[in-house]
Formats: structure tokens, C-alpha cells, sequence
């Protein structure tokens, strides 16, 4: 839920769920901006600020017709929206941990120089408790639902630094555990990989440790709340 954390976005959350129910999941309906502010019970000139906010966001796609305005939720309104109920699902379910399975893999062996900045090192020092051993262990997940249901937690920020004459971007972790060893999954938010991909940090070699190698299969648990 990365750019709907404010009052007011959580407000255009639930407006696209209403225009959702109204059937605009799966393709685009003809919409009355006059009938969508009597269900939301504000004016109409309120409900079409909203609409222009939720095209500007992406969650909608908006056109024009003979008949008036066009409608449809877009893949990122619906992937909001997923991720607004995987959220309430960990809120009000029993489980403690989100268990996902994939394979590992050799990935492009950038890891080490991007584990190695100081400015993460220092970031992973402070916010997960360990020193990183330089690399990652990439697995490939077998469910990419399960991505989403992650992401759908609130994460750890890494924050974006300076080094030199290059930038490093901004990057959520999540504490987790492969197979029983202590570990963290590192999300950048610019990746050469495909939304299956995981890349694991630990403070041990995950690899050596574990005895694994490319094709294994493996399980990550993630504590769906910090500490567990």
C-alpha cells in the first residue's frame, strides 16, 4: 500500500471499492458521478475530485463515451485492493507467520557490491540487528500471490543514501527465517527481477549453512508482526 497511507487516501481506498462493487473490476462501466456521490453521501463536485485523485494515482482508468463517462479498475487498484484484504486477513485471522516455498537459483551476482554499502550495512545494522553477509540468496517463489500477500505487511524502510557520485535507492526488508536460519527479504523498489524473486540476506551463508544448491526447494516464514 505504498502511496495510500494518508487519511485521505484511505478515503480513495474505499471509494474504489465502491466503484468496484458497482462492477468495474473486470471491464469499464458507464459511471454517474451524480449516483456515485449519493452512495458516498458528498456532493458531486467532491466525488469528481476523487475520480480525477484515483486516475492520478493509476487505481483507475477513466474515458469518455456518447454516453457519458467510462470507468475500470486498473491492475494497481486491484492490487490495492488485494492488498487491503490480505492485510485485514492477517489482522483477524489466527495465524502468526506467512509461510511461503520456492527455489533457489543463481542470480546476477550483484548482491555482495549492494549488501557491501556501508549506507545499507549500517541500515541493516540498526533496523534488523545482524551484519549481512555479503550476498543474497535468491529463490523463486512458487506461489506469486504470496509476494502479495507480503508486501500487504508494513516492513522495515531501508532509506535511500549518497555515496560517491551515485545514489543508492530506498528498499523495505522483511524479517524472516529459511529453513530455520535468522534471515531478512530485501525488496528494492528498482530490480532487474521478476515479482517471483526473492533475495535473502542473513548474517550467515545461507548457501553453505543449508548445504543448498540452485533448484533446492526451500521455506520462508515471515512473522506477520515484528518480534515474533
Amino acid at each position: 500500500m505504498s502511496k495510500l497511507v494518508s487519511l485521505d487516501n484511505w478515503k480513495l481506498l474505499f471509494i474504489l471499492l465502491k466503484i468496484s462493487e458497482k462492477g468495474s473490476v473486470k471491464t469499464s462501466i458507464s459511471l454517474s458521478t451524480r449516483s456515485l456521490a449519493k452512495d458516498l453521501g458528498c456532493s458531486q463536485q467532491s466525488t469528481s475530485r476523487y475520480l480525477k485523485e484515483l486516475s492520478a494515482l493509476g487505481l483507475i482508468d477513466r474515458s469518455l463515451s456518447s454516453k457519458g463517462e467510462r470507468v475500470r479498475v486498473t491492475e494497481k487498484g486491484l492490487r490495492e485492493m488485494n492488498s487491503l484484504r490480505y492485510r485485514l486477513d492477517f489482522l483477524l485471522g489466527s495465524q502468526q507467520f506467512l509461510e511461503m516455498e520456492g527455489t533457489v537459483f543463481s542470480g546476477l551476482k550483484e548482491g555482495a557490491y549492494y549488501i557491501g554499502q556501508e549506507g545499507y550495512k549500517r541500515q541493516f545494522r540498526e533496523k534488523l540487528g545482524f551484519d549481512p553477509y555479503l550476498g543474497t540468496l535468491n529463490v523463486r517463489l512458487k506461489s506469486a500471490e504470496d509476494r502479495l500477500k507480503m508486501e500487504a505487511l508494513p516492513g522495515i524502510q531501508v532509506d535511500a543514501f549518497e555515496a560517491g557520485d551515485r545514489t543508492f535507492g530506498p528498499a523495505k526488508c522483511y524479517e524472516a527465517a529459511i529453513d530455520g536460519e535468522k534471515a531478512a527479504i530485501v525488496v528494492a523498489l528498482r530490480s532487474h527481477y521478476d515479482p517471483s524473486v526473492m533475495e535473502v540476506i542473513s548474517p550467515v551463508y545461507l548457501r553453505e549453512k543449508l548445504n543448498l544448491k540452485d533448484g533446492d526447494s526451500v521455506k520462508i516464514r515471515v512473522p506477520l508482526s515484528r518480534g515474533r
